[in-house]
This record gives structure tokens, sequence and C-alpha cells, in this order.
């Protein structure tokens, strides 16, 4: 039998992560809202990029915008796109537009 540490959730930490992220998404839904425009915004946990195609696979979903985040990865792709946008590119399919 393995030994294995154990990982205790702060389930205060994890509420105020939640409200952080709806503020967040909420505040650039609104920036980039309009008349002429349908801006849906979604918070999930799990795997970034798996969760991301999950979704378009499952929603009707015509195209993606998100930001790029270049700190990790040892190949020059991925450290100007990053490790998320770089498989959500390779995999998805619809348009993907990638933010700097």
């Amino acid at each position: 039998m393995s030994e294995g540490s154990v990982f205790e959730v702060n389930q205060d930490r994890v509420d105020d992560a939640d409200d952080q992220a709806t503020e967040l998404v909420e505040a650039a839904r609104q920036r980039v809202a309009s008349d002429n425009q349908s801006v849906k915004t979604v918070i999930k946990t799990g795997d970034p990029s798996e969760t991301i195609l999950a979704y378009i696979e499952t929603y009707d979903v015509d195209h993606i915008v998100m930001g790029s985040h270049g700190e990790d990865g040892s190949e020059l792709k991925r450290r100007l796109l990053g490790t998320v946008s770089t498989a959500v590119i390779g995999e998805a399919s619809i348009p993907v537009t990638i933010i700097r």
C-alpha cells in the first residue's frame, strides 16, 4: 500500500475564488457586449483545454475568444501562445481568436 498526502480544501478560499472569477468575467462580458453581439460567459473547473473543448462540443458555440499566457512550455509555439491556447487551437472545430 502506498502512502500519499491528504489535501484539504478550504471551502472559503474556493468560494472567494469563485466570487472573484464571476466578477472578473462579468466585467469583461459587459465591456464586449453590444446590441448586435450575443456574449455568454461560463466559469468551469477542471483541466482548462479539456473543459473548453468539451464545452464547445456540448453547446452551440460558434467562436472562442481567449487570452494567451505564454509562461510555460519549452517549444517556441507554446511560449508564444501558452499551453492551453495551443491545445484549444489545435483541437477546436470552430474559430479561435487569441488575445495577447
